[in-house]
Formats: structure tokens, sequence, C-alpha cells
């Protein structure tokens, strides 16, 4: 599983419910996904894959894989037919509430959430100069998503 497999599933997903989606609103509902995880699971959702993790770019956090497949045209958002069936079905369920709870939102008021004062991404960008295309810290990410993933206790 990587962050292009997970994006081709919140696409099908957004599609079925009719709400609109780009490529900004698609790195922001993916990154709120990984947020999510590493909150529930207490662990990366791809391992630290440098391709595969969100990273500090000019317009928040970006997947670098995500955003190589759209720039070669292999990101479709129209797609109903994606299907993989070797994904947990605990990402799926992560996936469906993030897409209930952030789906409405446009890319712009997603990208003005991940740019807010104290964000993960805000962190990183203060970080160091050389920041673009740095891996967002997962440490700074359980900071920024311990407060707004709030669970039951079966977690």
């Amino acid at each position: 599983m990587d962050a292009v497999v997970l994006s081709k599933i919140i696409i099908k997903k957004c599609n079925d419910k009719n709400i609109p989606m780009s490529i900004t609103k698609l790195h922001k509902l993916l990154y709120i996904v990984y947020g999510t995880y590493l909150i529930v699971k207490k662990k990366p959702l791809f391992n630290n894959d440098v391709d595969n993790c969100p990273s500090c770019f000019e317009h928040g956090p970006l997947f670098k894989s995500v955003q190589r497949e759209y720039k070669n045209g292999n990101i479709d958002f129209e797609d109903k037919k994606f299907e993989d069936s070797s994904i947990d079905s605990n990402i799926l369920n992560i996936i469906d509430i993030v897409i209930k709870e952030f789906g409405a939102y446009s890319a712009k008021a997603l990208s003005n959430w991940s740019h807010r004062k104290g964000s993960a991404w805000d962190r990183a960008e203060k970080e160091d100069e050389d920041r673009w295309g740095n891996i967002i810290k997962d440490e700074y990410i359980k900071d920024e998503f311990k407060n707004i993933v709030k669970l039951g206790t079966n977690g």
C-alpha cells in the first residue's frame, strides 16, 4: 500500500458521494487520513518512505508520489471504479470518517486549515530555510492531531 493507492480510494469514495475533488484537496484529505492513522494506530501509515509521507511544500503538506503521478496524468479525478481489496478495513474506516468530516470543505478551506499557526506544516516550514520537500516529522503531526482525533476507548 502506498499514498497513490490510498489517493485513488479517496477519489473513488468522494466521487461516490458527489464530492468535488482537486489535487490540492486530495493532498489535504490524504494528510488528514495520515494524521488520523498515526493517532489511532500509533504508527506511521507508510513507514516513513520519503515519497509516501507528507512533505513540506509551499502549498502545504504534499505527498511526492501522488504529485508525481498527478503530473504524469495517472490520477483520474473522475474515477468511480477503483478497487483494492488488500487495504485494511481500519484504513478504509478512517478514510470514510475523514471524508464524512472534511469532504465538504473546499481545497482552499483545507489549505487554510493546514497552514494555520502551530500546525505541523507551520512548524516544519519554520524549521529551516531548505524546508521545501522535507518530510514533516511524525512528532509534529502527532501533536497536531492528538487534539483533533477523538476516539472511543477501543480506538
